[in-house]
């Protein structure tokens, strides 16, 4: 019976998803960011898998067998509700504007560097396909360098939403958290909502353990969350170290009820028209230069 109920509760939350992704008539570019190893693609791929109902590997996942190391390289856009990934379930009407974007994995740095280069991708300036990984190991590289090598915006490029990423079972990457902050909320009046996804929650044997309650809300404390859980998500993910997760004959991921309630719920926030209000981009001044 309680699972009975807790398949209706999904099929609901996924049809409201569905019609609001629908209506989203106007671009909507979503930024993933996190530390090396968080989660990120295996987010976008979950993200997708919660809507659509089939397992694509969209955004590249897993381990590369070197600690640390990056398998995203660039900055890669995914539109991850298109007809052709979305065959089985496809979403009549919908104007194919939601652009979900997994950028490299950074450290646990508070530098202008990083800060910059996120700045200016969330203005629109970076292109697609840049080598963030080339980027940020380039010793020679200055943030004013930076400025004046992306110095064009294009206004389908510009950002709306920021998801940072942040593993459950690990110390908050305080430092790196911070850079995202002072990116979205700088004197250039960006005020990008900020989403916060503590990934790989079934690694956490009891969530309401003094350990991981710690690291919570140290969490919510560096995003300026606290009294405030609107934009703050636990999520198992679609992956094979998830215990929770089996595959099917056709070695894709089967549905999870619990995996996917949590990412209908991000989705249903992540899609709210009213977050557009304080956005520098819905509220320009007129005449400013920009290229289309």
């Amino acid at each position: 019976m309680a699972e009975a109920q807790h398949s209706q509760s999904n099929d609901k939350l996924r049809k409201d998803v569905r019609e609001l992704i629908k209506k989203t008539d106007k671009e909507l570019n979503v930024l993933v960011l996190g530390r090396v190893g968080a989660g990120k693609s295996t987010l976008v791929n979950s993200m997708h898998m919660a809507v659509s109902g089939k397992f694509s590997e969209f955004a590249w996942s897993g381990s590369s067998g070197l600690t640390g190391q990056n398998i995203t390289q660039y900055l890669k856009p995914y539109n991850v509700f298109r007809g052709n990934f979305m065959a089985d379930h496809p979403i009549k009407g919908y104007k194919d504007t939601i652009t979900i974007w997994d950028f490299v994995g950074l450290e646990n740095y508070r530098e202008e560097l990083y800060s910059t280069l996120i700045g200016l991708t969330l203005e629109g300036r970076v292109p697609k396909g840049a080598r963030l990984m080339e980027i940020i190991s380039d010793k020679s590289l200055t943030p004013a360098k930076l400025r004046r090598r992306y110095k064009a915006i294009v206004e389908t490029r510009r950002f709306h939403r920021v998801i940072m990423v942040c593993e459950a079972e690990k110390d908050i990457p305080e430092n790196l958290v911070k850079t995202v902050m002072d990116s979205v909320q700088t004197s250039g009046g960006r005020d990008i909502p900020v989403f916060l996804v503590m990934s790989k929650m079934d690694r956490i044997s009891d969530p309401e353990a003094r350990e991981y309650q710690i690291r919570r809300q140290e969490a919510l404390d560096v995003c300026n969350m606290k009294g405030n859980l609107g934009r703050f998500f636990e999520c198992s993910l679609y992956s094979d170290d998830n215990p929770k997760c089996s595959r099917s004959d056709t070695n894709k991921f089967k549905q999870n009820m619990e995996i996917d309630k949590k990412l209908l719920s991000l989705w249903s926030t992540l899609l709210d028209p009213a977050l557009n209000v304080g956005l520098l981009w819905e509220n320009e001044v007129q005449g400013r230069c920009v290229m289309s």
